[in-house]
């Protein structure tokens, strides 16, 4: 016989496993918790950027505790968010202080406050008050609540992480819609899968259909290739010229199993480059492949995993479009160089210390003040694409070595990458991303990563030079250089630092 409190339980463990929207979400943790602990009423709060935000309440008006905010560690909530261990009191009489958190809810007497725990971490508190047939909760109280508040944990963040999965596509696939090129995917019969509205005012003006299409299809699929490319002339109501390229995606036994196929209107110039369809074309399908394995994974951590493949190709994809588009538009302010250099050492100082890489940097960390002029973000962005390259790039005892020279019109920074995994991961053809994208094209390559090809944009941008060398396998050495401050006080260090 199961009793009431397992019973209410299951009963919410089943339905907090459907839902997929967070009001719903928070409804059912408030009835089920004041249900479960027979409280008068609850509250729910969540750790936003180091402070406790109230989000709901069950029992009493809502409004009354949505304002509410303290940080971490002060109050009792707070105290249990701090240290994610549960707190149950009886609380002081109507003539005795209570916690300052308390005065705006109705007559506490009672409570009982777990923290809500996910793979280590407290994602929030909930609270249940005023025990209605007795004057306290009990430990089996604060039992069942703290075992339900980690269940609710976990269906919180399988919601956060749907939510950001599905920014991230909705993200992918806007780019895709807004390219002029159509794109579309077949399966091994002919029959479209997936295409953009490009391809639909190509192909079915009006929404009326088009039997170009059909041929077309019909023949990349009979002539049993990995990869070609055709035109095709669609006379009246169309009178263009489109020039299409398909590339086969094979099954795990080497057949041909979908194509995808990138389609551009040519009429007026037949000589226009097609690869970037083709290119994007490849992309859109391995990201869409991407959303569907994140949907079906039932681990958060493989799913996160999985989320941050398809955030870091939509990042490459974004620098993709700014590479193509031309020279960085920038903003410039005076910046001392080697303060932006400190902060961003900071953030990777410990993650070096914990996998053993040496960080040798003593004649750039306590340089004196280097003025320049730039636009702070993307300076930013050069020293902290070089540190996370060399945390990826490194193991343990290996290193990487930043130094500079003050010259008269420049400072010269050097960054020495000294390391097994260099030979692959840092090349000259990293600043190439002409060259990756062919690479992925023709199938010599699966990764795309435009992060050094876009420090090369933003030192340009700044007139500066940036270059890789390397003398030997283990060795390669990133260098870059961006004009002084000429309104600043003539008082730069002048020679090698």
């Amino acid at each position: 016989m199961i009793d009431k409190p397992t019973e209410l339980l299951i009963a919410a463990w089943g339905i907090l496993a459907a839902e997929n929207t967070i009001e719903r979400i928070l409804e059912v943790v408030g009835q089920t918790s004041r249900a479960l602990c027979e409280a008068e009423y609850t509250t729910i709060a969540f750790v936003e950027n180091n402070k406790l935000h109230y989000v709901h309440a069950e029992g009493i008006p809502a409004d009354s505790i949505k304002k509410l905010r303290h940080d971490l560690g002060t109050g009792l909530s707070g105290k249990v968010a701090a240290e994610g261990k549960p707190l149950r009191m009886r609380l002081p009489t109507s003539g005795e202080s209570k916690p300052s958190e308390l005065t705006n809810l109705p007559s506490p007497r009672s409570v009982v406050c777990v923290p809500m725990r996910f793979q280590g971490r407290t994602i929030g508190t909930l609270q249940v008050f005023n025990k209605l047939l007795a004057p306290e909760f009990s430990q089996d109280d604060e039992e069942r609540l703290q075992t339900f508040a980690d269940q609710t944990a976990i269906a919180v963040e399988r919601f956060r992480l749907n939510e950001r999965l599905f920014a991230e596509s909705r993200r992918i696939k806007g780019l895709f819609e807004a390219m002029t090129d159509g794109i579309m995917v077949v399966d091994s019969n002919g029959d479209p899968l997936m295409y953009n509205k490009a391809v639909e005012s190509l192909f079915f003006p009006d929404g009326r259909p088009n039997y170009a299409l059909t041929t077309y299809l019909s023949t990349l699929i009979k002539l049993g290739t990995s990869s070609g490319q055709a035109e095709v002339v669609l006379f009246k109501p169309h009178g263009v010229v489109l020039s299409n390229r398909y590339v086969a995606i094979h099954d795990k036994h080497g057949n041909p199993k979908e194509y995808v196929v990138s389609i551009r209107n040519i009429t007026d110039q037949r000589a226009l480059d097609r690869r970037f369809s083709q290119f994007f074309a490849i992309i859109l399908r391995k990201s869409d492949r991407l959303l569907h394995r994140a949907q079906k994974e039932k681990k958060p951590s493989a799913r996160r995993r999985l989320l941050c493949r398809l955030s870091n190709l939509s990042k490459n994809l974004v620098f993709l479009t700014e590479l193509r588009g031309g020279p960085l538009r920038i903003d410039k302010e005076p910046l001392n160089l080697i303060d932006i250099y400190n902060k961003i050492r900071l953030r990777f100082l410990h993650r070096f210390e914990k996998a053993g890489i040496k960080l040798v940097d003593e004649g750039i960390h306590g340089a004196p003040g280097i003025a320049i002029r730039a636009q702070k973000k993307l300076i930013m962005q050069v020293f902290e694409t070089l540190f996370a390259k060399g945390r990826l790039a490194l193991r343990k005892d290996e290193e990487i070595i930043f130094s500079h020279t003050v010259e008269k019109e420049c400072v010269k920074v050097f960054i020495t990458f000294h390391g097994s995994n260099i030979k692959e991961l840092i090349t000259p053809e990293s600043f190439d991303w002409n060259h990756q994208v062919d690479c992925i094209i023709e199938g010599e390559s699966r990764i795309l990563d435009l992060e050094l090809a876009f420090i090369r944009h933003i030192i340009q941008a700044h007139k500066g030079v940036v270059c890789i060398s390397k003398d030997a396998d283990d060795r390669a050495i990133v260098q870059f250089d961006i004009p002084l401050d000429e309104q600043a006080p003539k008082a730069q260090e002048e020679g090698n630092t």
